[in-house]
């Protein structure tokens, strides 16, 4: 029976030890650390994901960036080539009906208002193109809204593209016009009014 008792009392001496040691492992070990540490380097992973989703957030930003100011360069650069193709064919037509037309007694009764015309058309495409050039100069990723700007500026160059189309429009009506005037010098109605029909 004595031997009962002690085998019981190691035991229970035994088993408090294991339970006390596994208490105080327990407290002293980083295992509350590891959670903790967990939870930072979760908070970490996030924090990196987010600062590397806006790295390339902005990267794509500045490309959009130096595509927009190429662009405009280009778009510029474009209708300034244009605006002098027009400006050559309007010289030499005004030559054509003020050195042939006009010593033969041929008038276009509606010249001047044509020539102003194209004139107004041409502004109104030089306009349109230095507002999207300063759109372009106002793009920055640092803005509050660079997606916004990007609209605007692609608004900006359809508003080039459709006042290109009319000065187009006004000089092949000035063409049509006197080429009309030409073509019946040697008809009676010479200088009825040449207004050229819609397209």
């Amino acid at each position: 029976m004595r031997t009962a008792k002690l085998t019981t009392f190691i035991s229970l001496l035994l088993l408090l030890t294991f339970i006390f040691s596994s208490a105080a492992i327990a407290v002293a070990s980083p295992a509350g650390q590891n959670v903790t540490t967990q939870q930072n380097t979760q908070n970490q992973g996030a924090t990196t994901s987010v600062k590397v989703k806006e790295r390339t957030r902005l990267k794509a930003c500045q490309r959009k960036q130096t595509n927009i100011k190429r662009r405009s360069d280009n778009l510029i650069r474009r209708v300034n080539l244009i605006i002098d193709r027009f400006d050559r064919i309007t010289t030499r037509v005004e030559e054509y009906y003020n050195n042939k037309l006009v010593p033969k007694g041929v008038t276009v009764e509606n010249y001047d208002q044509l020539l102003a015309d194209i004139e107004a058309k041409k502004q109104a495409a030089k306009d349109a193109a230095t507002v999207a050039q300063d759109t372009a100069k106002g793009f920055s990723c640092d803005s509050t809204d660079p997606k916004a700007q990007l609209g605007q500026f692609r608004t900006e160059v359809t508003n080039v593209i459709r006042a290109l189309k009319e000065y187009k429009k006004s000089v092949i009506d000035f063409l049509v016009a006197v080429r009309t005037k030409g073509k019946n010098i040697k008809s009676p109605g010479a200088t009825s009014s040449a207004t050229p029909s819609a397209n």
